[in-house]
This record gives structure tokens, sequence and C-alpha cells, in this order.
């Protein structure tokens, strides 16, 4: 009787007729892929860039959650970051921001479920300083905004930007526009 080895490699030998060949050869040298650096840009940078842009949006309902009511000025930093967001696209401050956009008067998405106009002001700056917040990191990392924000319009962000035709960020854009 035979090792392993001498059954194994006959009945290797016996099964390779020529029918049980390969019909599929590999590809030649010049089916590779190209390294051409067009291939790379595009949709996929405006898809990282989306991404990183959801994930500051995050970051910053975080830093929100841990901020002490008890401090002097909790959103200090905050609230600098975003002015000078607004101040370099749209020429205002964020208390313009909010005459211009009037929260109060938003009936659309969450808002409608707001009885005190007090609540839709507290809903609408928490969604705008988390998203110009997000938007001023994302530029920062070198995000082009414009395209960043065309981006954003067409898409929902999953507990936050529930629908895509959100009003907090429908306010955003249109001062966007104006700059």
């Amino acid at each position: 009787m035979g090792t392993e080895k001498d059954i194994s490699g006959k009945a290797l030998h016996y099964s390779m007729s020529k029918e049980n060949k390969l019909k599929h050869d590999l590809p030649k040298r010049d089916d590779s892929p190209s390294l051409d650096h067009k291939n790379f840009s595009g949709n996929r940078r405006d898809e990282a860039d989306f991404d990183r842009y959801v994930r500051k949006v995050y970051e910053t309902e975080e830093a929100l959650q841990r901020v002490d009511s008890y401090e002097k000025e909790p959103l200090k930093e905050l609230t600098a970051k975003v002015n000078g967001f607004l101040q370099k696209h749209a020429g205002i401050d964020y208390q313009e921001f909010v005459r211009r956009a009037n929260p109060y008067e938003f009936e659309e998405n969450d808002y409608g479920a707001m009885p005190k106009k007090a609540l839709r002001r507290r809903l609408f700056d928490h969604r705008a300083y988390l998203y110009l917040s997000a938007l001023a990191d994302s530029e920062s990392e070198g995000a082009d905004i414009g395209q960043l924000l065309e981006q954003i319009s067409s898409h929902k962000i999953p507990f936050i930007k529930k629908e895509e035709r959100e009003p907090t960020f429908q306010a955003i854009l249109e001062i966007y526009k104006k700059d």
C-alpha cells in the first residue's frame, strides 16, 4: 500500500485530463490597474469628506454632552468656532444668523412637535451648533465646503438630520448661497 502522497498524487494525475483544465487565462500585464491619480480622486474624496463631516457632527454632540453647565462660559470655544465660520462664509455672527433664519416660525419636521417657540429655538441652536461646528472642522481638514453642502443636503444623518430638507440645514444653505 502506498503513502498518502502517492495516493493523492495519482488521484490528481488521473483527474487532470484536458477536459478539466482551466479555460481562463490570467490577465495580461496591460490589464493591470492604473496608478493614475485621476482614478482615485473625485467621488471617493467627496465620500470621505462627507464621512468626516458626519464623524465631526457626532464628536461635537459628544462634546456638548460633556459640557459643564456650571462653568462661566461653557460654550465659549464652540461659539467662537461657529462665529468664525459664519463670519468667513456669510459675513455675519451667530445672532444675525438666528435672526435671519427665524426658527420660531419653523413648522416642519421635529419643529412642528414643539409646543413652545422657546423649545424650537433650543432645538435650532443645538442643531445649528452641530452642523456649523462640523463644517468648520471639515473645512480646516481640507474639505470643499460647497461640494460638502451639496452632499449633506441630499443625505440623511441618523439621529440628527432625519430628513433631506431639514429646516436648520436649509437655513445654513440659504446663508451660504448669499455669500
